[in-house]
């Protein structure tokens, strides 16, 4: 196949033929052509070459499963789900119950049937067990089913979960098949020919035609049903569809009469041509999965319509706009027909929450389809004041007709998330005798949607507004029913969202059932609808055959037509993980109106392999959304979608795509299509990516100086692109309106006396503008009646500004030296003056950048500088100049991260089911053995919806009230409404100051802050004057909803906020040795010291208080001691991420053996006795490995893992690698540690292996250098600086495989270059000047940090050098190592090291107090085989005890009271909280590390008689709570055994817990490094003390 082509997606037959070529061009312009085209028919290539025959085995299936171009056989073209008729506008309004299902709407209809509840079904393993005829069936061999539903939640099949694979090769036995299309376009479905399996149900029920039906058409409607399937009414066929996710409407007219008695059968296969478009990441379910129905119309039919909702530029006045199409099912002209559409505001502005009672799906079937009376709206319709009527007349000939209606509306209610304002659209159709023939109703939300894409800091639009995107993936799934989800769960979902702040929904990855979409206008969640493509299992497909071009686009089509009128859409979605091809050019060309951003093909798409054309017009089905593309295959940056989407970045990355200097060229929105996979104990990366980025609590300029003096913008501010943008370097300004400031917080960095410097660059001043350029207070620069002005104290210079004002950017600076004051424009000086003013008085006010009055000023940059600047250097001091800087804005973060817009969470639910064992156990099946496992349990909700704990931190993140430090200390905050629509005044305030676990102060806060702004708010509180020793202080601000919604109750909390209060609190007085009783000390093999009411002993073999007997009890049973471990959470064992877990088994930290070496111990004083204990934390013990030297003096000596096969060499001996487990690891030493370019690597191999997957020779990790096979099968060599920077050199033809190579990577100061066997294979430049280092080993022929990823090949020598060789040194070669050579294997001799153990050194210092106290100061030094072992982080570190299992009261100061994590904490106060030990416990599935508390101060664990405080010497410290003794190994809840004890965890740091693939951010890693901290134990009576007035006592030193 050519690397490009060319491809015309050629216009199908309609059902009938009959489309006239005016009628074509009409319904081409409004967008509504594909109503009368499509795959419906056929076309005679495509056909199958005989009809199924009667129900029963197919003889010619093939034709059906197996070509991929055979979509539909008379099939109707595809309207919008609401084009179902009832009788009279009236009874269409009424119908029109919010919030229940769409179909229980229609089913008030006298022309609708549902067909849901109970079939006759027949299940068969395979096409070949099918009888000729059903007729031959036993009745025995029918059983009934529910229809909706999937077969397999209903007993039937098997339960397949997979994440990217074919369904059939997992399958129990497998199945083999080829969805690659061969060269006469078709594929090998399993089963078809009698060839293996294909599961097929057959359903099979009766239904009723109502007589009063008579003269109508009649229609039969499947929502959805997977995979390809049949139909038949009676004997005689109906019908062929196959692909999964939207509707199948087949006209049953000619099959059916009024009044008559019928039995459908529906044959449906579970596997088809379309499984290729399928491999999406959920449960793989089958069956009719949506609702059924029938419905009957006139002759003359309102066949579709398509209704716009359209704004003025001004967002203000509406327009209304209705394409329709009515279509003639007679054999002769109709006449003239009327189309008159009435909109009508509704009486449900705020409605209540779910349906009323006596509606939904249960109550309409019950209450079957009464015939309503009455006709037409009249002028009191039942829903609330008609707002205008608009009606359009076309003469209706036999081939239809077309009418388009449009009205301008006044200044309508606007639909947004936040006020889901809608309005019935009513539709008649009038004959000429002036009869409403039907009535149909559609809700309406008027709405726009755009973006502001070709400019830095682009953002989305709502209604002129920008918004976020505070999305979700959400897959349709149900712990009961699978993919079939009840309207109550969907409600639940919505609601639930809605709680947690989440306003947008991806429907990953396919289009949603119906009544999702009705319910996400009515309550209010902007829908992204994705075309469910997914060709994950070949992501190239697309873009390298031809059979599927029209199914793909077909399914595109569908989605778009069925689901346009839906308010809540913003976004279509042209597919997830199936590539780039000429398919998605013309996706989005149906949807366009425009090819402005369509191009021609796939040539400057980043990543695509094959170049694919499409020359197609824009046909503007729904031109009024956004586009987007998740190809994951290669096309991040297609110039049609109006976003990008990056998928999983960290922080960093999502950076480099919002500046331009990664995807795309920063000149759009960017909107995470997935990340931070919340699979399990997860989501530790939002709070860094909104509160820093995306939705700060106050947007702030970045200072570039070292003072760090960010400046906050208060009022609303617009941020702009400013005069230096370039591709991937943004630059911003700040347009500064009335009320607008920069704030800068009072830092003493600021307090300057003279000889310091100001200075602004500034754009659209007038010429009486009056602004602060920057006020200090004591200081100024301002703009004032015409003049720049620079005062300090009494004494001022100013110079005159250009009569018309400033229109172009120009740098104002003010220089206050020692005795002269002087300005400067543009780097001139303009005024200059003397002053006396030699010390300023102090300042306690924010330095402000703003507006006085009501002018605007546009700022690029601002500087502020503690010395006086000369004359040369002022045109620099707006902040471009950094030496002696203490502010300097460029703007250029905040330009950037504009433009970062949210995205969606992977994802909302997980996709478990409920099950129960054989033994009658229940359970959460999730397919544990199946090809992807636990891939499945993403969920940020459990499958029975109840909120994981990560949900409150993702609320928190979302929340639309941002609360900052101003100066708290003096009761000043930076309160944000980061709504878009809605003032503050619709939330109630409050506030409360608290000092430890006491209130001290609380009040209201009443607010009226407009959307968008930022305002410095008083709260009557501030620094205690008398602070208590040892105490913390904190504010809490609170909002809450005033009234109820359709979601949550008044009074429902939806933003908080905890500052802490810096007070200069003393600290308490160190309690008194004398005052406390004498201890005696036993030494022998344990030491025994005894006080007052206490004994505790000392292990010698263990080194630790192996009993604490306190009042008579014994409080522990083992420990404390050293401890590293956490049941690793998912994110940390998914090969997909780095995946640290397994170094942490293999290093034995799960199973740490203490000794001791020595004890020391030391009666200090009476009341004090020290004891230290010296020992080893041993982990595993590593086997004598087989080391083979380096010649290069770096002393990188390699050790060969996995006992290779040494096999001979060019010259000499050679290892041959497996491909498995084989490698040789070099280590981590600071010689091969390179930092920056100027390097080289070069191997000498046997064997190419070209397979498809990444084959490193030489690796540090994924995230520094590597030189390898690429997974496009070419050499590559990258380094990695923020992102990877490579060059790929295709692996010559004809390589000989059984000869030696040698391949050479160099990186120099500007180029990487390739070379085989010293020939040059090619180079490209870059630009970095250094190279991110990682702690991962070298390892040769295996990559560290992704560890599934090994080479099978033979490797001879490895070289390194710390410079870049020349070309003719590589061709040359050195006999014998180079100064510059730091690593030097000839592979030619091995020989065996020492056994060694992996472990820490560890120190514990007890000091034990006549008090009964116990300070535990803990010293541990991972050793070099640890510290090799161990990839990435440790798990934690802190020390681990065990109590008694009587201890189950635990009570904690720190946050709560739900379970936080460092990188997921701030969703939660800190503050006292107390429960169970047994409510701690939050069962993830599978189960893992869990119920941690984050900044802990002190926690306790009673059984009611005596409790043990246990404090970390920390405020950043981790508690938590250990039940179960096989955490790490059960695979569900029930498989949970109990330790006995409870293990009590007090931990110095605990390492976040990231997302996967994405690692933890830096600072919320442990690192394997030395650490030294200490805790305190107390035991004490829970009735005589209080653990709070025990944790702030201060323990005295020996001289205290």
């Amino acid at each position: 196949m050519s690397d490009s082509q060319q491809r015309e997606t050629e216009t199908e037959q309609t059902p009938r033929g009959r489309l006239s070529p005016t009628r074509r061009k009409f319904l081409q312009a409004t967008g509504m052509a594909a109503l009368a085209t499509g795959v419906s028919a056929q076309s005679d290539a495509a056909a199958p070459s005989e009809g199924p025959g009667g129900p029963g085995r197919i003889s010619n299936l093939a034709a059906y499963l197996e070509d991929p171009q055979t979509v539909a056989e008379n099939v109707e073209p595809t309207h919008v789900t609401t084009a179902v008729p009832y009788g009279s506008v009236r009874a269409a309004c009424q119908a029109d119950e919010p919030f229940t299902e769409l179909e229980s709407r229609f089913a008030e209809s006298e022309y609708v049937r549902l067909l849901n509840g109970e079939w006759r079904f027949a299940f068969h393993e395979s096409p070949s067990e099918l009888p000729d005829s059903y007729d031959d069936l036993a009745a025995d061999d029918w059983g009934s089913i529910d229809v909706p539903g999937v077969w397999q939640t209903q007993g039937h099949g098997q339960r397949i979960y997979a994440n990217n694979s074919i369904t059939w090769q997992h399958y129990d036995p497998g199945q083999e098949g080829d969805l690659t299309p061969g060269e006469d376009g078709t594929v090998d479905v399993p089963g078809v020919d009698d060839d293996g399996i294909d599961p097929v149900g057959t359903y099979r029920r009766t239904f009723s035609v109502p007589r009063d039906w008579d003269g109508r058409q009649t229609f039969l409607h499947f929502e959805a049903v997977k995979q390809a399937f049949f139909v038949w009414i009676d004997d005689e066929y109906v019908g062929f569809r196959t692909g999964s996710m939207t509707a199948a409407e087949f006209d049953v007219t000619d099959h059916v009469e009024a009044g008559g008695d019928y039995e459908v059968t529906v044959q449906v296969y579970r596997w088809s041509d379309s499984e290729a478009l399928e491999t999406i990441d959920m449960f793989r379910y089958a069956g009719i999965f949506r609702n059924v129905y029938l419905f009957a119309t006139p002759t003359v039919h309102l066949r579709d319509f398509y209704a716009r909702t359209d704004l003025d530029d001004d967002y203000e006045d509406g327009r209304l706009r209705i394409d329709a199409e009515i279509a003639n099912y007679g054999d002769a002209p109709a006449g003239k027909y009327t189309v008159r559409a009435h909109l009508y505001e509704t009486d449900r502005t705020k409605p209540g929450r779910g349906p009323p009672r006596g509606k939904g799906k249960e109550n309409a079937e019950a209450k079957g389809n009464r015939k309503k009376n009455g006709r037409g709206p009249g002028d009191n319709p039942p829903r609330g004041r008609k707002v205008t009527t608009v009606e359009a007349t076309a003469t209706v000939d036999e081939d239809g007709a077309v009418v388009t209606l449009e009205a301008d509306v006044d200044d309508p209610a606007k639909w947004s998330a936040e006020h889901p304002n809608l309005y019935q659209l009513a539709l008649e159709l009038v004959d000429a005798r002036g009869e409403t023939a039907e009535a149909m109703l559609e809700k309406v939300g008027f709405r726009t949607y755009e973006t502001t894409r070709g400019q830095q800091g682009a953002e989305v639009l709502v209604n002129g507004e920008a918004v976020d995107i505070q999305g979700v993936n959400r897959h349709e799934t149900d712990p009961d029913f699978g993919r079939t989800v009840p309207i109550d769960r969907v409600r639940e979902d919505l609601e639930t969202m809605q709680r947690f702040n989440v306003n947008a929904i991806r429907t990953s990855h396919y289009p949603n059932d119906p009544s999702f979409y009705r319910l996400a206008d009515e309550y209010g969640i902007y829908v992204q609808d994705e075309v469910g493509v997914e060709t994950h299992w070949w992501e190239g497909l697309l873009a390298h055959t031809d059979a599927y071009h029209d199914q793909a686009v077909e399914q595109f089509r569908r989605m778009v037509l069925r689901d346009r009128n839906h308010a809540s859409i913003f976004s279509w979605s042209t597919g997830n993980e199936a590539g780039t091809g000429a398919e998605h050019l013309e996706m989005a060309s149906l949807a366009a109106d425009s090819d402005e951003y369509i191009p021609d093909d796939t040539s400057e798409v980043s990543g695509v392999e094959n170049v694919e054309s499409f020359d197609g017009e824009a046909e503007g089905f729904a031109p009024d959304r956004i586009l987007y593309h998740q190809p994951n295959g290669g096309g991040w940056n297609v110039e049609y979608s109006d976003m990008l989407g990056p998928r999983y970045p960290d922080v960093g990355t999502l950076l480099s795509v919002a500046d331009g200097s990664y995807i795309g060229d920063g000149l759009r929105p960017v909107a995470m299509g997935e990340y931070n996979h919340a699979m399990g104990n997860s989501l530790g990366l939002v709070h860094e990516m909104w509160n820093e980025h995306i939705k700060p609590p106050a947007r702030e300029a970045t200072d570039r100086s070292d003072a760090d003096n960010p400046g906050v913008l208060v009022g609303t501010p617009e941020v702009v692109p400013g005069p230096d943008v370039e591709p991937g370097a943004p630059d911003g300004a700040v347009v500064l309106g009335e009320s607008d400031a920069i704030e800068i917080r009072r830092d003493e960095s600021l307090d300057v006396d003279p000889g310091f410097s100001v200075g602004a660059t500034v754009s659209n001043v007038d010429a009486d503008a009056d602004a602060s350029l920057v006020d200090e207070g004591r200081y100024a620069l301002e703009l004032s009646d015409g003049e720049l002005v620079l005062s300090i104290g009494s004494d001022s210079v100013s110079a005159s500004l250009p009569a018309g004002g400033v229109d172009d950017w120009t740098t104002v600076v003010g220089v206050a030296d020692a005795d002269e004051l002087r300005l400067y424009v543009d780097g001139e000086r303009v005024a200059a003056t003397s002053h006396s003013v030699s010390d300023l008085p102090s300042s306690d006010g924010p330095v402000r950048i703003g507006i006085d009055g009501d002018a605007e000023i546009t700022v690029d940059g601002i500087g502020i500088y503690d010395r006086a600047v000369s004359d040369d250097e002022a045109s620099g001091a707006d902040g471009t100049l950094s030496d002696g800087a203490v502010v300097a804005y460029d703007f250029a973060d905040l330009i950037r991260d504009q433009s970062l817009v949210g995205g969606f969470v992977w994802d909302w639910v997980n996709q478990d089911l409920n099950d129960v064992t054989e033994d009658g156990q229940e359970f959460q099946f999730y397919h544990s053995d199946g090809p992807d496992g636990a891939f499945c349990l993403n969920g940020l909700v459990w499958s029975d919806r109840d909120p994981q704990p990560e949900m409150w931190q993702l609320k928190h993140s979302h929340q639309p009230v941002g609360v900052a430090d101003a100066a708290v200390e003096d009761g000043e905050v930076y309160v944000s409404n980061r709504y878009n629509f809605t003032g503050l005044d619709a939330l109630e305030g409050s506030w409360e100051l608290t000092a430890d676990d006491e209130t001290v102060k609380s009040g209201e806060l009443d607010l009226d802050i407009e959307p968008g702004e930022t305002r410095r708010v008083d709260v009557p509180v501030g620094a205690p004057s008398d602070p208590e020793p040892g105490v913390e202080y904190r504010l809490s601000v609170s909002f809450a909803l005033a009234e109820a919604t359709d979601y949550a109750d008044a009074g429902h909390e939806v933003a908080f906020e905890q500052l802490e209060i810096p007070v200069d609190a003393p600290e308490p007085e160190p309690e008194s040795l004398d005052a406390m009783a004498p201890l005696s000390v036993e030494e022998g093999d344990d030491i025994v010291i005894s006080g007052d009411g206490f004994e505790y002993v000392v292990s010698g073999d263990a080194g630790t208080l192996s009993s604490m007997r306190y009042g008579g009890s014994e409080l522990v049973e083992d420990g404390p001691l050293f401890n590293a471990w956490r049941a690793p959470i998912m994110n940390e064992h998914q090969q997909w991420g780095s995946a640290p877990a397994f170094s942490w088994y293999e290093a034995g930290l799960n199973d740490l053996t203490h000794s001791v070496d020595s004890v020391e111990t030391n009666a200090v004083d009476d009341s004090l006795v020290q004891l230290t204990v010296d020992g080893f934390a041993a982990g595993t013990e590593v086997p004598p490995p087989l080391l083979t030297p380096d010649a290069s003096g770096e002393g990188n000596d390699g050790e060969v893992v996995g006992d290779p096969d040494v096999v001979s060499g060019q010259s000499g001996q050679a290892v041959a690698l497996d491909g498995e487990s084989q490698h040789v690891n070099a280590g981590n030493d600071a010689s091969v540690d390179f930092g920056e370019p100027g390097f080289t690597i070069q191997v000498r191999f046997k064997g190419v292996p070209a397979n498809g997957e990444h084959n490193p020779f030489v690796s540090k990790g994924d995230h520094q250098y590597a030189l390898k096979i690429s997974s496009s099968d070419e050499f590559q060599f990258f380094i990695y600086q923020d992102t990877w920077i490579t060059h790929n050199a295709p692996i010559p033809s004809g390589l000989a495989e059984d000869e030696w190579h040698t391949l050479t990577g160099v990186a120099t100061d500007d180029e990487l270059q390739l070379y085989l066997d010293g020939e040059t294979l090619g180079s490209s430049g870059h630009s970095a000047t250094s190279v991110n280092q990682s702690a991962f080993p070298v390892h040769v022929g295996h990559n560290a940090e992704n560890t599934n990823r090994y080479t099978e090949t033979a490797i001879d020598e490895v070289r390194m050098y710390d410079r870049a060789l020349s070309p003719s040194e590589i061709s040359s070669g050195f006999d014998e190592p180079p100064e510059s050579a730091v690593l030097w294997y000839e592979l030619d001799t091995f020989e065996e090291g020492e056994s060694t153990v992996m472990g820490f050194e560890t120190q514990y210092r007890y000091r034990i107090y006549g008090s009964g106290d116990v300070r535990m100061n803990v010293e541990a030094v991972p050793n070099e085989p640890l510290r090799n072992t161990v990839s990435g982080w440790l798990p934690k570190v802190g020390v681990q005890l065990d109590l008694p299992e009587r201890f189950d009261a635990f009570e904690w100061y720190g946050r709560g009271e739900l379970e936080t994590y460092p990188d997921r904490k701030w969703s939660v106060p800190v503050g006292r909280y107390a429960g169970s030990v047994d409510e701690q416990y939050v069962p993830y599935l599978p189960p893992t590390d869990n119920g941690n508390k984050a900044q802990t101060r002190w926690a306790t664990l009673s059984d009611g008689e005596v409790s043990l405080l246990g404090m970390p010497g920390d405020e950043d410290a981790n508690v938590s709570l250990e039940q179960w003794s096989n955490l790490d190994e059960a695979e569900h809840q029930y498989e949970l055994e109990e330790r006995g004890s409870i293990g009590f965890n007090l931990d110095h740091r605990v390492t976040g817990v990231g997302g996967t693939p994405t690692d933890p951010i830096d600072r919320y890693q442990v690192e394997v490094e030395p650490t030294a901290f200490s805790v305190v134990l107390r035991p004490f009576d829970p009735d005589d003390a209080d653990p709070m007035e025990l944790a702030n006592r201060r323990l005295p030193d020996a001289d205290e």
